[in-house]
């Protein structure tokens, strides 16, 4: 090594800290998916520019007097997370309730549309605890994978996860993830749907907490594979955390329960959702009451 060079970094030394998750992450990816040349692969030699005169100097965009470069290779990242935890079941109770509402989660994806394109990352709030903002975030992530959609679960409310009522837990979660100690596939885990895979809440390490620059890294990363992402987060009123993460996320759904949340709440809500940046989408009604016949209710919605 000349004096003046310096030291290139081998491949067992770790990545630099100042590198996000995400452009860690693609790295890894793009060297594992490059094939290695065999042995019997020419190397190309790079083109040299001919120039008529020796004294002429050939610009760089001067292809006048120079063969056709060719074109440069693209390296795309891996299309495909592979979840290396075990594959784990909805219950059963809350399969039949999901059946019972098909045709409301079939509309999902039609009420996304209408409010815009460009919307990966979903996350789902509420008033309060107990509002009912996990299961409806469930029930949005199944009835999107039932249209074909590869959709990811994830519950990101740390301090009170709910998902892992209706999944078993298994593994490391997504604050194992955030914290930089466990990589994204040891946490992913496939559902008995094709197309919906889930991660857990985790358990934070002593003394960490969540960022909203480090959420935004960890979606960066999982965008590229996803259709949707869905988000279980945590209330507006419950802490800082739902406003905090509201511009990060492409969308907010906010879930009030029918004759109990006050409107006075949901105004308040809708206000610290928008000052902080954030995209609220719409308002979900949970646990609506039929005063008629819901078949009766059936015919005339449609």
């Amino acid at each position: 090594m000349r004096g003046g060079d310096a030291p290139q970094p081998t491949a067992s030394e770790p990545a630099s800290s100042s590198q996000t998750y995400s452009s860690r992450y693609l790295q890894r990816s793009e060297s594992a998916a490059a094939p290695s040349p065999s042995a019997t692969e020419t190397v190309a030699e790079p083109v040299v520019a001919k120039a008529e005169d020796a004294g002429r100097h050939v610009a760089d965009n001067d292809l006048s007097n120079t063969e056709e470069a060719p074109a440069p290779v693209k390296t795309k990242p891996l299309r495909k997370l592979v979840p290396r935890g075990v594959q784990i079941p909805l219950a059963k109770n809350v399969k039949r309730q999901i059946a019972r509402s098909e045709r409301e989660l079939g509309m999902f994806e039609g009420n996304l549309s209408s409010a815009g394109k460009d919307l990966t990352t979903l996350y789902f709030t509420s008033c309060f605890d107990g509002d009912g903002k996990t299961i409806s975030a469930l029930y949005a992530a199944w009835g999107l994978a039932n249209q074909g959609e590869r959709v990811l679960l994830i519950d990101t409310n740390i301090t009170k996860p709910a998902l892992q009522r209706y999944f078993p837990d298994s593994g490391p979660g997504f604050a194992e993830v955030i914290a930089g100690g466990v990589p994204l596939e040891e946490a992913l885990h496939a559902t008995d749907h094709k197309e919906l895979e889930y991660i857990s809440a985790g358990t934070l390490p002593l003394g960490a907490h969540i960022t909203d620059t480090a959420m935004q890294d960890i979606l960066t990363a999982l965008k590229p594979y996803y259709k949707y992402i869905i988000l279980d987060g945590s209330s507006v009123f419950s802490g800082s955390e739902a406003t905090r993460m509201a511009p990060v996320v492409d969308g907010m759904i906010l879930v009030v329960t029918c004759e109990q949340t006050r409107w006075e709440a949901a105004q308040s809500a809708e206000e610290k959702i928008s000052n902080s940046g954030g995209n609220l989408l719409g308002i979900s009604m949970n646990r609506r009451k039929f005063y008629i016949p819901k078949r009766i209710y059936n015919w005339l919605s449609n």
